[in-house]
């Protein structure tokens, strides 16, 4: 076998393995939901020939103009789909972020200093910890290709640096134009040179061919639709942040981020921090004025806003760099004699890695095309298969993939959050799902009476209005998986909703509480028989609903109507479904405890407080228990 590996250029070992994890790292199902209002507007503009559109997806701002500054990304995505489905916008996102990659990889290469072995490792370490720094901003959006341009501004700003060949700025407003017209990013193109201008100021150089590249950048970076607006959106944000914190991307970087539940998603950043840190202070990396500005500000602007951590982890990959060769210059030196068999060592910790991290995540589900679960496709086909028409309210989630999925069909809310939709609109949504009283206020100035709802228990409700449940004005006929269905009762929907409603079950996030005004039916077999029927009737209509199986359990036992052997049967059911719900595990418990297994309880009752810790069940039986 070694033999074998002397006749490959050593490099392809590490290169190849580390190729296939970008590609799997990248293609993932589509479950962003502002893809889908991207690829709509893609389409709009390859239809009518138009870069600037007035609304036509929603009815709340139909006819108003909204951010065309994207357009081109927009109508890239239609156009892969177009030639390839959902394969060919796959293919799109994995040359750009190939493309990104590379020419990361092209700048790791020319910050080698002469001596320092197994360079090339710590390239490609560096590389997979950026990957996982910025695997969370993987999706289909523009700023996908702001990555792009962001990055060959470095290349090409690094170069010039090293050179001072000024053929190397030639080619940056040319970029800053495409840049202008495919992401909001583009005002990093300006934001780069003016950091590099100061940073030659401090070293006591005025640099008189970045100005006047500077100025050239400008002056492009305004020819599109939005002009000089995007600078306007900056002042903005700048203004009023909170504004923009409505957006969860939008939000500042906080501890529970860093070192609570989201840890796994910042781990790479903050390795990047770390290494970084340690290049400036041990390693007289703050020698260079330019590479600490670079640091101080696309730091600062990850800790005021977690989308900008990829620009940050891509901007700092040539300072961390520094100190994983150091860490790399700790191997014994045949590890570096015998390149062929040390880097196919490498190469296959990197399948390996790849492969854990591309088919062991259940977040970032490998695959081509849309995720089932942030979709609303079998909700919208049984609307179709009813002819139930009319307005439809939506949870903000869905208002893209609905306007995409039905041409002419216009929405409440979708995520055009500050192109389109002001942040006090947003709001507002935010209210009209919490209050009954401003749904019935949005419910009689827009008149909807349709209501397609996700129904995502990781959310808990954050866009689903739990009051409807309560309101003798609307109905529930529809409850898959993911998403619910409402029909206000107007005489167009009654007799959908004779045929369909959900009488005894009401979609609540697994409180069955409701459900105890039943229980005066145990010992009333006429009545008690007419209720089994009737939650079996419910059930049958989607026997695979998590709870509604567990809703029905809840009422049989109310009425006596199921014993503790029966009841465990039909746990283990919805057990081997998803979410792992703690109120199956407390239901377990007590079942084990009406039938004296002690030990059984206690461990199902751990599992239930592991999974919620305020779990009511699991507590009460603790106590009964001590």
């Amino acid at each position: 076998m070694y033999h074998t590996l002397k006749t490959i250029d050593p490099r392809l070992l590490l290169l190849l393995p580390l190729t296939l994890m970008i590609v799997g790292v990248t293609s993932t199902e589509i479950a962003d939901y502002d893809f889908w209002w991207h690829i709509n507007l893609g389409r709009e503009i390859y239809n009518t020939g138009s870069i600037t559109l007035p609304d036509s997806f929603s009815y709340t701002f139909a006819g108003t103009p909204q951010f065309s500054g994207e357009w081109l990304a927009d109508l890239s995505f239609y156009l892969a789909y177009l030639g390839g489905g959902f394969w060919g916008v796959a293919a799109l996102k994995v040359v750009v972020v190939l493309a990104v990659f590379y020419i990361l990889l092209l700048r790791l290469l020319d910050q080698q200093r002469d001596g320092v072995g197994g360079w090339l490792l710590a390239a490609v370490l560096t590389m997979v910890v950026v990957l996982f720094a910025i695997r969370f901003r993987l999706f289909v959006r523009p700023y996908i290709f702001s990555f792009l341009f962001f990055s060959l501004f470095l290349l090409l700003l690094e170069r010039y640096t090293k050179t001072n060949n000024a053929r190397m700025l030639y080619a940056l407003p040319w970029l800053e134009i495409l840049w202008a017209n495919m992401s909001k990013g583009l005002i990093f193109g300006p934001l780069l040179i003016c950091v590099y201008i100061v940073g030659a100021l401090l070293q006591g150089r005025l640099d008189r061919r970045l100005i006047v590249v500077l100025s050239a950048v400008l002056l492009t970076s305004t020819i599109s639709p939005e002009g000089v607006s995007p600078y306007g959106f900056l002042l903005t944000m700048a203004k009023d942040p909170a504004g923009f914190y409505v957006v969860g991307e939008q939000q500042p970087l906080s501890f529970a981020l860093l070192w609570g539940q989201g840890w796994a998603y910042t781990a790479g950043y903050q390795l990047l921090v770390l290494g970084s840190l340690f290049y400036f202070t041990l390693l007289g990396g703050w020698r260079n004025y330019t590479h600490l500005l670079i640091f101080l500000a696309f730091f600062a602007a990850s800790i005021y806003m977690i989308r900008l951590v990829g620009f940050f982890s891509l901007a700092v990959a040539t300072f961390a760099i520094h100190p994983a060769s150091r860490l790399i210059g700790w191997l014994p030196d045949w590890f570096f004699r015998r390149r062929e068999l040390s880097y196919g060592i490498i190469g296959l910790l990197l399948f390996a890695v790849g492969g854990l991290a591309v088919f062991g995540s259940s977040t970032y589900k490998f695959g081509i095309g849309p995720n089932g679960k942030n979709i609303p496709d079998e909700a919208l086909a049984w609307l179709e298969t009813e002819q139930i028409k009319g307005r439809i309210f939506n949870s903000y989630p869905y208002g893209g993939y609905i306007a995409w999925a039905k041409p002419g069909e216009q929405v409440y809310i979708d995520g055009r959050i500050n192109q389109l939709f002001p942040p006090e609109f947003h709001q507002h949504y935010f209210r009209v799902i919490e209050e009954p009283a401003v749904w019935k206020q949005a419910e009689e100035k827009w008149g909807f009476t349709i209501a397609v709802l996700e129904y995502d228990y990781l959310a808990q409700g954050r866009h689903f209005p739990l009051h409807l449940k309560d309101n003798a004005e609307w109905a529930p006929v529809y409850w898959g998986e993911h998403s619910v269905i409402y029909l206000k009762r107007t005489e167009q929907n009654i007799s959908v909703i004779k045929r369909h409603q959900y009488q005894l079950i009401k979609p609540n996030f697994s409180d069955f509480s409701y459900l105890n005004r039943y229980s005066m039916a145990r010992g009333h077999k006429q009545i008690s028989d007419r209720l089994v029927a009737m939650v079996d009737a419910e059930v049958a209509r989607h026997p695979y609903n998590q709870e509604l199986l567990l809703a029905r359990l809840y009422l049989l036992y109310n009425i006596d109507r199921i014993s503790s052997v029966r009841g465990l049967q039909e746990l283990e059911i919805t057990l081997a479904m998803e979410p792992d719900l703690a109120i199956e595990h407390s239901a377990a418990a007590h079942f084990y405890l009406q039938m004296g297994r002690k030990d059984e309880a206690q461990k199902e009752l751990m599992t239930a407080l592991e999974i919620n810790p305020s779990d009511e069940m699991a507590l009460a039986i603790q106590s009964r228990m001590q």
